[in-house]
């Protein structure tokens, strides 16, 4: 028994399911999400880390999403670098692997 609830948490579970509201139609955005410009360098800096960018984005906007295991860039919605992240500081990956 709570004194503030007057009830025990168990017993009031069915009470606020039924008061719940629906979840919204479209899914959440989760993770990180950033439109920039592609500088002359051709690498995204994110946490401290620069991921390198196809050389065909450079100068243009691009949208760069990132979670905790995956770094991706688009253009116009094309993936133009797709990373593994890297949780250390400082670090370049200029690699382009299979996104």
């Amino acid at each position: 028994m709570v004194r503030t609830i007057k009830s025990a948490p168990v017993d009031l579970i069915e009470h606020d399911r039924t008061r719940m509201l629906p979840l919204p139609p479209i899914p959440l955005q989760l993770g990180w999400r950033e439109r920039i410009r592609l500088g002359c360098d051709y690498y995204v800096r994110l946490a401290a880390n620069d991921y390198s960018a196809d050389l065909t984005a450079i100068g243009r906007l691009v949208d760069v999403s990132a979670n905790l295991k995956r770094i991706r860039v688009r253009l116009d919605g094309r993936v133009v670098a797709g990373h593994a992240r890297v949780l250390g500081a400082r670090v370049t990956v200029n690699e382009l692997p299979a996104c």
